[in-house]
């Protein structure tokens, strides 16, 4: 069968979990993720190219494998670096250049064609940086009718919503559990209930695919031996 029926493949509504020790390889996962999402499916040289750039052949193509859609990014460790991400998309774009036209000169992009369509691209990511857990939880109840506003203007669909480091706040809730910081008891004492169902109402009425990272150690096979309440909430579709 193939990988759009399979059951192992991401369908939307899906919630995925990377988990590992720090500097494991997660966030890059999630930038490779968010470029290929992001990038058209295909290149084509326009005439506006052709003014701009001064190049006479238009009939440059190039398959691109991206999908032309959006994604919403969760940076909540404040690390997000949208110039290593640019980086990543440039070298994308040279490496499907190179696999795509090979030895055809006459049709391979300037540079400054390839930095456009990565630029381009970028305005389809969309990056939060809430830096307290009450602004975390208002951005995700408003997350819904900003995606609808956006696919409205902008004419194209979110696939993905990534959250980098979705553990980021777990123990400042712990500390708001303990010493009651907050002066709300129902957000003292349920305030993990409400990210999961925050993210369910998102999933529900925009059927993007949430895919998230978390700082971990242990091994997989020792999950199921942690209390519950020491786990931060993998939502469940």
């Amino acid at each position: 069968p193939s990988a759009s029926n399979s059951q192992d493949s991401i369908q939307r509504g899906d919630v995925i979990e990377f988990y590992g020790p720090a500097s494991g390889g997660k966030t890059t996962i999630l930038y490779h993720i968010a470029l290929t999402t992001i990038l058209p499916p295909s290149w084509n040289r326009t005439y506006e190219n052709l003014d701009l750039y001064d190049i006479t052949d238009v009939n440059a193509t190039i398959e691109l494998n991206g999908r032309g859609k959006g994604v919403i990014f969760f940076d909540l460790d404040g690390k997000f670096d949208i110039q290593r991400l640019y980086s990543m998309m440039i070298y994308y774009l040279h490496r499907r250049v190179k696999t795509t036209l090979k030895e055809d000169i006459n049709l391979i992009p300037s540079e400054s064609e390839i930095e456009s369509i990565a630029k381009n691209a970028l305005k389809r990511i969309h990056v939060f940086k809430p830096n307290l857990p009450e602004s975390f939880y208002a951005t995700l109840l408003d997350l819904p009718k900003y995606m609808k506003e956006l696919q409205q203007s902008e004419s194209y669909e979110f696939s993905f919503l990534m959250i980098d480091q979705i553990n980021t706040f777990y123990w400042e809730d712990k500390d708001y559990d303990e010493v009651g910081i907050i002066a709300n008891d129902t957000w003292k004492n349920n305030n993990v209930h409400y990210y999961v169902q925050a993210l369910k109402q998102i999933i529900e009425l925009t059927g993007v695919t949430v895919i998230t990272t978390n700082w971990a150690i242990t091994p997989p096979e020792a999950v199921d031996r942690i209390p519950l309440n020491l786990c931060y909430p993998v939502v469940a579709h």
